[in-house]
């Protein structure tokens, strides 16, 4: 597959998971995560798939925040650090996934997470926000 067909596939797969990331329920968000995922494979670096597969992560798909974490840190930090509403949701993410190591009694790394997501010790989420 030449790089020009790969990125144009890669484009139509982000197109189609951004269409059904919406109204229909789970089944629709399953559907674009996987499409999401085939838009992702052949350019690793295409920030626009990156960034809607982790938001699906943390909005659609039962608050998955440890496989959407590496997805938004990476956007946000290399990729696309400007894209609209990314720091919302990393926030988000990374406070979701402190609580999962609080409630695994993992204290240290649940404050990490929380200093990263840029809020105090024991805080609780605010959720996405569209402010960098």
């Amino acid at each position: 597959m030449t790089p020009r067909v790969a990125s144009s596939l890669a484009v139509c797969h982000g197109k189609l998971g951004t269409m059904l990331d919406g109204p229909g329920g789970v089944s629709r968000a399953v559907e674009a995560e996987a499409l999401f995922r085939r838009a992702i494979a052949p350019l690793p670096d295409l920030p626009d798939a990156s960034l809607n597969l982790g938001t699906a992560l943390v909005r659609l798909l039962e608050h998955r925040y440890e496989a959407a974490v590496p997805l938004l840190r990476t956007t946000a930090l290399i990729r696309s650090p400007e894209a609209p509403g990314l720091r919302g949701y990393l926030a988000q993410a990374l406070q979701g996934r402190a609580r999962e190591q609080e409630a695994k009694g993992q204290s240290a790394q649940a404050d990490a997470l929380r200093v990263e997501a840029g809020a105090p010790d024991g805080a609780s989420p605010t959720g996405p926000s569209t402010s960098p």
